[in-house]
């Protein structure tokens, strides 16, 4: 039966692929949990996770910015030399983000980032790190080479985890150590995905990538639109480390962890395959609605199975770690109560998670834009509900039930796309 399964399943191209894609998922998240659990959890307290956890949230946020965001429209070029000029036209946009940086940085040091001394002239690198680590990704999920994304996503784990762990006791236990780890694990996936993938062989020149740059300059609209979601998926870490402390934001930014694995387990590595195979269904036939359905639908019930006893085994699971790593059993209590409202919520997030790349396919970036005013005013309006009681909690449960109603309105939008409506006729600049 189970070689009659595998038969299967190798058969089918979409599951083949998201196979290799939830294998190296998969074992790249657990290494990071498990990671963070023992080690990590042992080794650091809540005010050094939280202070990493704001280098963490920048480095991410400028990476993503970064590049421009020409790097998603690699899986729609139209033909192969389009997508290659894509590839130094997003990382050399990286670049130049981490030479502005560095300028900033040698101007003025934000207070947020003082404890991490010299190792704050790491967050340029990390903004390089970030932006081609994001490019070589999709061009080699566009080429379905998800064997290679999976290794690589297995050696950034191990890599930073190690580190963290290797260099606690150099830096006194300190941010320092956890932000060279986070940055040497992404120099790894970048080696990983980089050699030998050939992105640049049918790069022709600069010439090419500004070509490229024309033909998709509508995507700028989804470099504000990302600008804005990056902005509200790290503004609570801010906001906690802001308003109350740096043990609060590192609360939240274990709870993060927590949450984001299985996310990212599922949400990832089912979007990678699904983007690609559901653009060029659109590209054949017009729409791929039953894809969406047969997705949404999977994930919906492996939401539930996850995250419902993820919300109550979470805060007992936190306590007895403390209790075998020597710690007091109230450390992590703070983020066990988060975990435990925010992880049922988490359902919907994934589900939208996964199929917001209809947003490109379907050529309305200018439309994802009002979405994400609107998702940046939820993420500010729950997270303010605490402010004046001076209760964290309150602000996880108004972040929980407004960002819920925010993803469901994405998550309608996407399933609109997907059934053929509302599509933008992309056209190619004259000569």
């Amino acid at each position: 039966m189970i070689t009659t399964l595998l038969k299967s399943i190798w058969k089918r191209e979409f599951l083949r692929h998201l196979s290799f894609s939830l294998t190296g998922t998969a074992a790249g998240q657990f290494i990071v949990l498990l990671g963070t659990l023992l080690p990590v959890m042992s080794l650091y307290d809540a005010g050094a996770i939280g202070d990493y956890g704001i280098f963490f949230s920048i480095s991410l946020i400028l990476a993503l910015v970064a590049t421009g965001r020409y790097e998603m429209v690699i899986p729609i070029a139209g033909d192969e030399r389009t997508a290659s000029a894509l590839v130094p036209l997003a990382g050399g946009l990286g670049v130049c983000t981490a030479v502005l940086t560095t300028i900033v940085l040698a101007v003025w040091t934000p207070p947020w980032l003082a404890e991490l001394g010299w190792a704050i002239w790491l967050l340029p690198i990390q903004i390089v790190l970030g932006s081609w680590a994001n490019t070589l990704r999709l061009w080699l999920s566009c080429r379905s080479r998800f064997d290679r994304i999976a290794f690589a996503e297995i050696a950034r784990a191990a890599t930073m985890i190690g580190l963290q762990w290797g260099l606690a006791s150099q830096f006194d236990s300190g941010p320092v150590g956890l932000v060279v780890g986070f940055t040497g694990g992404w120099a790894m996936y970048v080696v990983v995905t980089g050699c030998g993938s050939g992105a640049l062989a049918s790069w022709q020149g600069w010439g090419d990538s500004r070509r490229a740059a024309v033909m998709y300059s509508h995507n700028l609209f989804l470099l504000l639109s990302q600008s804005i979601n990056a902005c509200s998926a790290y503004a609570p870490i801010f906001f906690f480390r802001g308003m109350f402390s740096e043990a609060v934001a590192g609360f939240f930014f274990i709870t993060l962890t927590f949450l984001y694995k299985p996310l990212a387990f599922l949400g990832q590595s089912v979007q990678q395959v699904f983007f690609p195979v559901a653009a060029r269904q659109v590209a054949q036939g017009g729409q791929c609605g039953r894809l969406f359905n047969q997705v949404v639908a999977g994930l919906f019930l492996a939401g539930i199975c996850i995250f419902l006893p993820i919300s109550v085994l979470a805060p007992w699971l936190l306590e007895w770690v403390s209790t075998i790593v020597d710690d007091e059993p109230g450390k992590w209590s703070g983020a066990g109560a988060m975990i435990t409202v925010l992880a049922p919520f988490c359902i919907v997030k994934l589900l939208s998670s996964v199929v917001v790349g209809m947003w490109i396919i379907a050529g309305r970036q200018a439309w994802d834009v009002a979405w994400q005013v609107i998702f940046l005013a939820a993420v500010l309006g729950g997270l303010s509900v605490g402010w004046s009681s001076g209760d964290p909690m309150a602000s996880v449960w108004g972040y929980a039930i407004t960002t819920t109603i925010a993803f469901a309105i994405n998550l309608a939008c996407c399933w609109f796309f997907a059934r053929g409506h509302g599509h933008r006729v992309a056209t190619a600049p004259a000569g």
